[in-house]
Protein backbone atom coordinates (compact mmCIF):
# COMPACT_ATOMS: atom_id res chain seq x y z
CA UNK A 1 0.00 0.00 0.00
CA UNK A 2 1.10 3.56 -0.53
CA UNK A 3 1.88 5.60 2.31
CA UNK A 4 2.45 9.09 3.19
CA UNK A 5 5.19 10.56 5.52
CA UNK A 6 4.50 14.26 6.42
CA UNK A 7 7.01 16.15 7.61
CA UNK A 8 5.59 18.58 10.79
CA UNK A 9 8.75 20.37 11.55
CA UNK A 10 7.60 23.28 10.22
CA UNK A 11 3.96 23.97 9.55
CA UNK A 12 2.73 22.66 6.81
CA UNK A 13 1.02 25.33 3.97
CA UNK A 14 -2.77 24.44 4.35
CA UNK A 15 -4.59 26.07 1.21
CA UNK A 16 -8.13 24.88 1.54
CA UNK A 17 -10.21 23.06 4.65
CA UNK A 18 -13.92 22.22 4.23
CA UNK A 19 -16.69 20.54 3.25
CA UNK A 20 -18.66 19.66 0.13
CA UNK A 21 -22.30 18.19 -0.82
CA UNK A 22 -22.67 16.22 -3.98
CA UNK A 23 -25.83 14.68 -5.32
CA UNK A 24 -24.34 13.55 -8.73
CA UNK A 25 -20.94 12.77 -10.59
CA UNK A 26 -21.35 16.25 -12.22
CA UNK A 27 -20.87 18.00 -9.58
CA UNK A 28 -17.11 17.03 -8.77
CA UNK A 29 -14.68 18.33 -10.83
CA UNK A 30 -12.49 16.51 -13.82
CA UNK A 31 -8.75 17.49 -12.18
CA UNK A 32 -5.28 16.91 -12.46
CA UNK A 33 -4.39 17.26 -8.44
CA UNK A 34 -1.36 19.52 -8.37
CA UNK A 35 -0.89 19.23 -4.03
CA UNK A 36 -1.97 16.77 -1.28
CA UNK A 37 -5.68 16.12 -0.95
CA UNK A 38 -7.37 14.14 2.01
CA UNK A 39 -10.81 13.59 1.71
CA UNK A 40 -13.17 12.16 4.68
CA UNK A 41 -16.72 11.02 3.84
CA UNK A 42 -19.23 11.62 6.42
CA UNK A 43 -22.22 10.77 4.42
CA UNK A 44 -23.41 8.89 2.02
CA UNK A 45 -20.92 7.30 -0.98
CA UNK A 46 -18.83 8.42 -4.39
CA UNK A 47 -17.26 6.64 -6.65
CA UNK A 48 -14.23 8.60 -7.90
CA UNK A 49 -11.63 7.28 -10.40
CA UNK A 50 -8.17 8.18 -10.11
CA UNK A 51 -5.84 7.97 -12.77
CA UNK A 52 -7.13 4.00 -13.83
CA UNK A 53 -8.63 2.76 -10.74
CA UNK A 54 -12.01 2.59 -9.47
CA UNK A 55 -12.28 3.93 -5.74
CA UNK A 56 -15.67 3.70 -3.82
CA UNK A 57 -15.53 5.60 -0.41
CA UNK A 58 -18.25 5.47 2.32
CA UNK A 59 -19.12 7.02 5.48
CA UNK A 60 -16.21 6.89 7.79
CA UNK A 61 -13.53 5.95 4.59
CA UNK A 62 -10.53 8.68 4.67
CA UNK A 63 -7.93 8.85 1.67
CA UNK A 64 -5.31 11.15 -0.16
CA UNK A 65 -4.81 12.17 -3.41
CA UNK A 66 -1.21 13.23 -4.35
CA UNK A 67 -0.01 15.25 -7.01
CA UNK A 68 -0.06 14.43 -10.53
CA UNK A 69 -3.06 12.10 -9.96
CA UNK A 70 -6.15 12.74 -12.65
CA UNK A 71 -9.33 12.58 -10.79
CA UNK A 72 -13.01 12.32 -11.27
CA UNK A 73 -16.29 10.82 -10.03
CA UNK A 74 -18.61 8.46 -11.66
CA UNK A 75 -20.83 7.89 -9.18
CA UNK A 76 -22.34 9.97 -6.46
CA UNK A 77 -25.02 8.84 -3.62
CA UNK A 78 -26.48 11.51 -1.77
CA UNK A 79 -22.35 12.34 -0.62
CA UNK A 80 -20.76 14.74 1.72
CA UNK A 81 -17.27 14.90 2.58
CA UNK A 82 -14.89 17.20 3.97
CA UNK A 83 -10.98 18.02 2.00
CA UNK A 84 -7.82 19.48 3.06
CA UNK A 85 -5.30 20.45 0.69
CA UNK A 86 -1.90 20.96 2.03
CA UNK A 87 1.41 21.88 0.05
CA UNK A 88 3.12 18.58 -1.54
CA UNK A 89 6.68 19.87 -0.31
CA UNK A 90 6.28 18.15 3.32
CA UNK A 91 5.33 14.86 2.14
CA UNK A 92 7.56 11.80 1.23
CA UNK A 93 5.46 8.63 -0.69
CA UNK A 94 6.54 5.15 0.45
CA UNK A 95 5.33 2.06 -0.71
CA UNK A 96 5.61 -0.16 2.65
CA UNK A 97 3.93 -3.30 4.16
CA UNK A 98 1.33 -2.64 7.15
CA UNK A 99 4.57 -4.07 9.09
CA UNK A 100 6.81 -1.42 7.64
CA UNK A 101 4.15 1.56 8.37
CA UNK A 102 4.57 0.18 12.00
CA UNK A 103 8.09 -0.02 12.31
CA UNK A 104 8.33 3.52 11.07
CA UNK A 105 6.15 5.25 13.37
CA UNK A 106 7.25 3.21 16.15
CA UNK A 107 11.26 4.39 15.07
CA UNK A 108 10.33 8.13 14.98
CA UNK A 109 8.45 7.99 18.60
CA UNK A 110 11.65 6.01 20.12
CA UNK A 111 13.77 8.86 18.47
CA UNK A 112 11.13 12.06 19.39
CA UNK A 113 12.00 10.40 23.17
CA UNK A 114 15.79 10.03 22.69
CA UNK A 115 16.03 14.03 21.29
CA UNK A 116 17.73 16.77 23.46
CA UNK A 117 14.59 18.55 24.52
CA UNK A 118 16.37 21.74 24.87
CA UNK A 119 17.55 21.15 21.08
CA UNK A 120 15.56 22.28 18.20
CA UNK A 121 16.46 19.12 16.44
CA UNK A 122 13.40 17.41 18.33
CA UNK A 123 11.63 19.28 15.64
CA UNK A 124 12.68 16.43 13.09
CA UNK A 125 11.30 14.05 14.60
CA UNK A 126 7.54 15.55 14.55
CA UNK A 127 5.39 14.15 11.63
CA UNK A 128 2.71 12.13 10.97
CA UNK A 129 2.87 9.19 8.39
CA UNK A 130 -0.73 7.85 6.98
CA UNK A 131 -1.98 5.30 4.46
CA UNK A 132 -3.52 6.14 1.39
CA UNK A 133 -6.87 4.82 2.88
CA UNK A 134 -8.18 3.82 6.13
CA UNK A 135 -10.99 4.48 7.75
CA UNK A 136 -12.76 6.05 11.10
CA UNK A 137 -14.83 4.71 13.90
CA UNK A 138 -18.39 6.78 14.37
CA UNK A 139 -16.85 8.89 17.02
CA UNK A 140 -13.52 9.42 15.29
CA UNK A 141 -15.65 10.81 12.46
CA UNK A 142 -17.93 13.10 14.60
CA UNK A 143 -14.71 14.83 15.94
CA UNK A 144 -12.87 15.09 12.57
CA UNK A 145 -15.90 16.98 11.26
CA UNK A 146 -16.45 19.01 14.74
CA UNK A 147 -12.38 19.69 13.79
CA UNK A 148 -13.48 20.72 10.29
CA UNK A 149 -16.25 22.95 11.03
CA UNK A 150 -14.52 25.32 13.30
CA UNK A 151 -11.39 25.58 11.21
CA UNK A 152 -12.92 26.43 7.87
CA UNK A 153 -10.13 27.95 5.30
CA UNK A 154 -11.46 29.29 1.69
CA UNK A 155 -11.45 32.25 -0.10
CA UNK A 156 -12.37 34.33 2.73
CA UNK A 157 -9.67 36.70 4.17
CA UNK A 158 -7.95 35.64 7.47
CA UNK A 159 -5.27 37.62 8.92
CA UNK A 160 -1.64 35.42 9.13
CA UNK A 161 -2.26 34.44 12.96
CA UNK A 162 -5.30 33.15 12.00
CA UNK A 163 -3.85 31.03 8.96
CA UNK A 164 -0.91 29.73 10.63
CA UNK A 165 -3.28 28.44 13.48
CA UNK A 166 -5.25 26.75 11.04
CA UNK A 167 -1.75 25.24 9.68
CA UNK A 168 -0.94 24.29 13.05
CA UNK A 169 -4.29 22.01 14.21
CA UNK A 170 -4.04 21.13 10.70
CA UNK A 171 -0.81 19.37 12.01
CA UNK A 172 -1.96 18.20 14.97
CA UNK A 173 -4.88 16.76 13.29
CA UNK A 174 -2.89 14.87 10.89
CA UNK A 175 -0.81 13.38 13.98
CA UNK A 176 -4.69 12.36 15.59
CA UNK A 177 -5.24 10.32 11.84
CA UNK A 178 -1.79 9.11 12.70
CA UNK A 179 -2.60 7.66 16.39
CA UNK A 180 -5.81 5.78 14.93
CA UNK A 181 -4.37 4.30 11.76
CA UNK A 182 -1.54 3.09 13.83
CA UNK A 183 -4.21 2.07 16.25
CA UNK A 184 -6.17 -0.14 13.70
CA UNK A 185 -2.98 -1.26 12.39
CA UNK A 186 -2.85 -5.58 13.02
CA UNK A 187 -1.69 -6.08 16.51
CA UNK A 188 0.61 -9.34 15.34
CA UNK A 189 2.69 -6.25 13.21
CA UNK A 190 3.07 -4.09 16.51
CA UNK A 191 4.59 -6.99 18.33
CA UNK A 192 7.03 -6.96 21.08
CA UNK A 193 7.95 -3.28 20.04
CA UNK A 194 4.76 -1.77 20.38
CA UNK A 195 4.28 -3.06 23.64
CA UNK A 196 8.14 -2.27 24.69
CA UNK A 197 7.20 1.02 23.56
CA UNK A 198 3.81 2.04 25.22
CA UNK A 199 5.82 0.47 29.03
CA UNK A 200 8.96 2.82 28.09
CA UNK A 201 6.12 5.81 27.46
CA UNK A 202 4.45 4.84 30.71
CA UNK A 203 7.63 4.81 32.60
CA UNK A 204 8.88 7.73 30.91
CA UNK A 205 5.82 10.01 31.97
CA UNK A 206 5.84 8.83 35.53
CA UNK A 207 9.68 10.20 35.76
CA UNK A 208 8.73 13.38 33.87
CA UNK A 209 5.92 13.77 36.63
CA UNK A 210 7.84 13.02 39.78
CA UNK A 211 11.51 13.96 38.73
CA UNK A 212 12.10 16.43 41.56
CA UNK A 213 10.72 13.74 43.93
CA UNK A 214 13.04 11.39 45.67
CA UNK A 215 10.41 8.14 44.15
CA UNK A 216 12.14 4.62 44.91
CA UNK A 217 11.77 1.81 42.98
CA UNK A 218 9.11 0.75 44.91
CA UNK A 219 7.35 3.82 44.71
CA UNK A 220 7.63 3.23 40.59
CA UNK A 221 6.29 -0.26 41.00
CA UNK A 222 3.33 0.98 43.48
CA UNK A 223 2.52 3.85 40.63
CA UNK A 224 2.77 1.70 37.44
CA UNK A 225 2.60 -2.00 38.96
CA UNK A 226 5.27 -3.09 37.30
CA UNK A 227 8.87 -5.03 38.61
CA UNK A 228 11.25 -2.12 38.97
CA UNK A 229 14.17 -4.23 37.48
CA UNK A 230 11.82 -5.57 34.62
CA UNK A 231 11.41 -1.57 33.86
CA UNK A 232 15.01 -0.82 34.32
CA UNK A 233 16.32 -3.12 31.98
CA UNK A 234 13.18 -2.23 29.45
CA UNK A 235 13.81 1.79 29.69
CA UNK A 236 17.30 1.40 29.43
CA UNK A 237 17.42 -0.56 25.81
CA UNK A 238 14.39 1.57 24.38
CA UNK A 239 15.64 5.01 25.94
CA UNK A 240 19.69 4.26 26.24
CA UNK A 241 19.96 5.33 29.79
CA UNK A 242 18.83 3.66 33.72
CA UNK A 243 15.63 5.45 34.90
CA UNK A 244 17.46 6.97 37.23
CA UNK A 245 20.13 8.52 35.35
CA UNK A 246 17.29 9.57 33.34
CA UNK A 247 15.65 11.16 36.22
CA UNK A 248 19.39 13.10 37.06
CA UNK A 249 19.33 13.66 33.48
CA UNK A 250 15.78 15.56 33.81
CA UNK A 251 16.96 17.49 36.78
CA UNK A 252 20.02 19.19 35.41
CA UNK A 253 18.06 19.71 31.55
CA UNK A 254 15.55 21.51 33.79
CA UNK A 255 18.00 23.93 36.19
CA UNK A 256 19.84 24.62 32.90
CA UNK A 257 16.95 26.35 31.88
CA UNK A 258 16.39 28.89 34.79
CA UNK A 259 19.94 28.66 36.12
CA UNK A 260 20.78 32.62 36.77
CA UNK A 261 17.11 33.42 36.60
CA UNK A 262 16.34 31.98 40.58
CA UNK A 263 18.82 32.11 43.54
CA UNK A 264 20.76 28.75 43.38
CA UNK A 265 19.01 27.35 46.10
CA UNK A 266 15.61 27.42 45.04
CA UNK A 267 16.87 26.24 41.97
CA UNK A 268 18.57 23.32 43.82
CA UNK A 269 14.48 22.76 45.73
CA UNK A 270 13.07 23.11 42.46
CA UNK A 271 14.31 19.88 40.77
CA UNK A 272 14.67 17.46 43.59
CA UNK A 273 18.11 18.26 45.59
CA UNK A 274 18.17 19.09 49.24
CA UNK A 275 20.71 21.69 49.21
CA UNK A 276 23.05 23.52 46.77
CA UNK A 277 26.22 21.24 47.45
CA UNK A 278 24.31 18.14 46.40
CA UNK A 279 22.81 19.88 43.53
CA UNK A 280 26.23 21.68 42.22
CA UNK A 281 28.13 18.41 42.57
CA UNK A 282 25.40 16.79 40.59
CA UNK A 283 25.70 19.62 37.73
CA UNK A 284 29.49 19.99 37.56
CA UNK A 285 29.40 15.64 37.38
CA UNK A 286 26.60 15.87 34.93
CA UNK A 287 28.23 18.95 32.74
CA UNK A 288 31.56 18.98 33.46
CA UNK A 289 31.97 22.61 35.29
CA UNK A 290 29.67 24.46 38.14
CA UNK A 291 26.31 25.36 38.06
CA UNK A 292 28.57 29.43 38.24
CA UNK A 293 29.95 28.54 35.52
CA UNK A 294 27.70 27.52 33.63
CA UNK A 295 26.52 30.86 34.52
CA UNK A 296 29.70 32.83 33.59
CA UNK A 297 29.46 31.01 30.37
CA UNK A 298 26.01 31.76 29.44
CA UNK A 299 26.43 35.75 29.79
CA UNK A 300 29.72 36.15 28.06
Amino acid sequence: MKYFSIDLSTTPKVTLLGATSLNGPEQHIRRYITEQILYVVARGSITLMQNDREVTLRQGDVILFTVGEYQYAREVDDCEFYYIHFSPECVRTYDWTQGEFVSAVQERKRRFINEDRLSASIFGNIGATLPERFHLSEDELEAFVTFSKSHTLNVTYLSPVQRLRHATEVAGMLMRLEEIAYDNADTGYKGKNGRVHESAVRILSYIEDHFAENFSGHDLERALLMNYDYANRLFKKHIGTSIMQYRNQLRINTAKNILGKEPMDEIARLVGYENVYYFSRAFKRHEGISPREYIARMNQ
